[in-house]
């Protein structure tokens, strides 16, 4: 027999722990383990980090993918589980790492592989390839882009967030943080008796004077630096509200921006030639 050692790390938020039995599975070139159970309800709980260990008849080969999955525990409601990072230690004396960041959920296997990332041409291994290419589907009807109203950048093609994978949705913690801010906010506001206020602001500094309560040094950065185009660019790729850039070979009607207006900042080029690189 060949032993693997097995570290699971859970999540540290609230509700991210499970009481239910959480089963793995290792994947290897040679084989694959059986489907070992790793705890004995309540063992993983949130922010825990716990080892195992998966022993096999043979040694698995070079260990490529892992599948997770669990049943509740006894007749208790269901109790999903937050991965966080699976470790896997082998008798080649290899330590493998694969990263999850997702919802062990009711009877639904989670395949996992190991973290080095790799483009498509360098997979190799037919079963790494095949599950790149479910992986790719399945994501491509998660992520389905629609067309709102003509003009505005596409949105996701769903009616409500409930119908996003479990973790990319909110947490708990992040939807009660939500709520807890906005109060506070309003709160804030009637303080100062501008929760009513339809005057316009006279300058963007004075925002700084009203808003308090929720500073943050994320929300003090942003007011220092959102007028460089670098970080404005950043929010439009990262913020709240993520948008898609696309190439622009020519510039669009009544566009504000000029040729002239850009010219000192391309090096000696021209706008035209800049637009077809």
């Amino acid at each position: 027999m060949v032993a693997y050692k097995v570290t699971v790390t859970t999540g540290d938020l609230l509700l991210d722990g499970t009481r239910d039995h959480v089963f793995i599975i290792l994947y290897g070139t040679e084989g694959k383990s059986e489907r070992k159970k790793l705890n004995d309800a309540p063992e993983l709980g949130s922010g825990v980090e716990k080892q195992y260990n998966v022993e096999c008849p043979a040694s698995l080969g070079k260990v490529i993918m892992i599948g997770l999955d669990k049943e509740a525990y006894l007749f208790l409601p269901d109790d999903d589980l937050f991965c966080v990072m699976v470790k896997v230690e082998t008798p080649e004396n290899e330590t493998l790492h694969f990263p999850c960041y997702s919802w062990v959920m009711e009877r639904q296997l989670l395949l996992v592989r190991e973290g080095k990332a790799m483009t498509r041409k360098n997979d190799t291994i037919p079963a790494l390839l095949e599950h790149r290419l479910k992986e790719l589907e399945v994501r491509k009807q998660q992520y389905e882009w629609k067309e709102l109203v003509e003009g505005l950048p596409h949105c996701l093609a769903l009616d409500n967030t409930e119908a996003l994978p479990a973790e990319v949705r909110f947490s708990l913690d992040k939807r009660m943080d939500f709520l807890l801010t906005a109060k506070t906010t309003i709160a804030e506001l009637k303080i100062k008796f501008l929760a009513n206020s339809r005057k316009p602001w006279g300058k963007l500094e004075d925002i700084a004077q009203v808003f308090w309560f929720n500073k943050t040094k994320t929300s003090d950065y942003v007011r220092q630096h959102w007028k460089e185009d670098e970080f404005f660019g950043y929010q439009l790729l990262n913020g709240a509200n993520p948008m898609m850039i696309q190439q622009c070979q020519e510039l669009p009607q009544k566009f504000a921006v000029t040729a002239d207006m850009v010219q000192p900042f391309l090096e000696g080029s021209v706008l035209p030639v800049e637009l077809q690189v």
